[in-house]
């Protein structure tokens, strides 16, 4: 089994929002698809999810990261910032989960088909070899700052209450605290992420991964970095297994 799964978000400066998934699965024979958005065009707004089973794709390099999505008519690019190597976050002997950051902290430009998205933004790729329904976890919490001035970012992982990934950039000691806070979804993970699909896809997944349920967030949040202060948006989930 391989899995691939493409995250990238942007935040304008009034707290419009945009998350895109893209994601590959190969397990034996069968191959799947899958592309997803999250959008709130306004702070106010209601949340939008559309989900497509048509092949997107995501493109890194040192220009930038590019998001396609055919399905949804979505496209972006984020630049600048920096990115990390890949890191080893969960694993057993022949399959492991790895991390990497693509853009810590980079302008966003997105365009959907009702609006445009103009802000700071993030992205990563997480690489699963060990199946999601094999997981030893009961909970994941995960969130990505970046500064309104994308000056400095930072992300963090942790699994069942230990940190396994944080990174700050630049380098140097950070603490984080957040603020006015949003809700953005709230329910099991199989009906937000499968959508209209989730009824008859949701009969095939393992019981672990029918049970999922998420929390994500959009904060405010202040990263004091090195004695200094930074203001920016806070992208947040709290995942829970079983």
């Amino acid at each position: 089994m391989r899995l691939t799964k493409w995250y990238a978000d942007c935040v304008t400066p009034d707290g419009a929002l945009f998350i895109g998934y893209v994601a590959h699965l190969t397990l034996g024979p069968l191959r799947l698809d899958y592309t997803a958005s999250i959008e709130a065009d306004s702070p106010g707004a209601p949340v939008r999810q559309h989900q497509s089973l048509r092949r997107g794709r995501i493109e890194a390099d040192a220009a930038g990261v590019r998001l396609f999505s055919p399905g949804l008519d979505v496209s972006g690019s984020w630049t600048g910032g920096v990115g990390t190597e890949p890191r080893r976050v969960l694993g057993t002997e022949g399959a492991e989960v790895t991390w990497q950051a693509l853009r810590l902290a980079a302008h966003a430009e997105v365009t959907t088909p009702t609006c445009g998205y103009s802000g700071t933004g993030y992205a990563e790729v997480v690489r699963l070899t060990l199946p999601p329904w094999r997981l030893p976890l009961t909970d994941l919490n995960w969130g990505r700052f970046v500064a309104d001035d994308a000056s400095s970012a930072h992300t963090w992982t942790r699994m069942d209450g230990a940190t396994v990934t944080e990174v700050t950039a630049p380098d140097g000691h950070a603490t984080l605290d957040l603020g006015e806070t949003r809700p953005i979804r709230v329910d099991s993970v199989p009906a937000t992420v499968l959508g209209p699909f989730s009824g008859v896809l949701s009969r095939l997944l393992p019981a672990t991964l029918r049970h999922l349920h998420e929390a994500k967030y959009l904060s405010r949040g202040q990263l004091v970095l090195d004695g200094t202060p930074h203001d920016g948006w806070v992208v947040h989930e709290e995942v829970r297994f079983g």
